[in-house]
């Protein structure tokens, strides 16, 4: 017997979702069907060669569903304004950005030129002692700094001694020459 009640169940089951599917039910639920006007055939209008048929008229929208469009309408302002702001924000934020990045380039660009093998010139003033007598003196280094480390440079020196007639008669014996290397931390 419980059988055949869940057997019959089933199949009432089965027949009224297929007569719930079936088209043009009434449903009651309140929605107006579309009328359809046909166009009297006595005076037939033409647009571009051909005869209109029939026209469709839409129901009239009762004031439900235009406060509901009202305030879609209200949320969708109030949303774009939101995604507007938060776009000028992101713009801000994008532009800080890429000056940023503008000025690392043009720094990096800087440190570039700097790096890397450069000449480079010195003077020198020199000052040393002779018998306890102070003596004076000139030089001049040249130099080159190879890669970012390495430094080789060659300079020449003069004593100008203590006293006038040795600066106004030059000698080969006050004068020293100089090399070095060296290494840039």
């Amino acid at each position: 017997m419980c059988r055949k009640s869940g057997i019959f169940l089933l199949v009432l089951l089965v027949v009224s979702y297929s007569l719930w599917a079936f088209p043009g039910r009434a449903t009651g639920s309140g929605e107006k069907e579309v009328p359809i006007v046909k166009v009297s055939e006595e005076n037939p209008k033409e647009d571009s060669g051909k005869i209109l048929e029939s026209i469709l008229i839409a129901p009239s929208v009762s004031s439900a569903p235009e406060l509901e469009v009202e305030e879609l309408k209200e949320i969708l302002l109030t949303d774009l304004t939101a995604v507007r702001e938060n776009l000028e924000v992101l713009k801000a934020e994008s532009d800080r950005k890429d000056q940023k990045i503008n000025d690392l380039e043009a720094e990096n660009e800087k440190l570039a030129k700097e790096s890397g093998s450069k000449m480079y010139i010195a003077t020198e003033g020199i000052l040393g002692f002779q018998d306890d007598i102070p003596e004076y003196g000139v030089g001049l280094t040249l130099g080159a700094r190879i890669g970012n480390s390495l430094m080789l440079q060659a300079g020449v020196d003069y004593m100008l001694r203590s006293t006038i007639n040795d600066v106004i008669n030059p000698s080969r014996n006050n004068i020293s020459v100089r090399a070095g290397i060296g290494w840039m931390f």
